[in-house]
């Protein structure tokens, strides 16, 4: 992720992870590095839900000043790394684990790649 706070945005690619809801038959993207997730009738509102979340969460972090905008990344296990200036290190998320609390149809998951602008 590169931020740059003279410019208030964030720039990075986020794996998703994608399945339908068994229970109420929803589709569900899941940011798990962010903790943010979206569902809807359809993967296209789905979409359009998880980049409005996206966006409101980014908007939200730019206007923090700098050291609560990194006490709020830690708090997803984001860390900043030492050798750049601009730039947090990934937390590793294992989508073949126990997907149980997923509540996803058959436990099937598909992933995804988010870019922001």
């Amino acid at each position: 992720m590169r931020i740059d706070f003279r410019k208030r945005s964030v720039k990075g690619k986020f794996n998703l992870v994608g399945f339908q809801d068994k229970d109420t038959l929803q589709q569900v993207l899941y940011i798990p590095s962010l903790d943010i997730s979206a569902y809807g009738d359809t993967q296209e509102k789905t979409y359009e839900m998880v980049r409005n979340a996206m966006d409101e969460y980014f908007d939200f972090l730019t206007s923090l000043p700098k050291i609560e905008f990194y006490q709020e990344l830690s708090k997803c296990k984001w860390k900043k790394n030492t050798f750049a200036s601009k730039q947090f290190s990934k937390v590793y998320v294992d989508v073949d684990g126990v997907l149980q609390e997923f509540n996803a149809v058959d436990n099937k998951v598909h992933r995804l790649l988010a870019t922001t602008a």
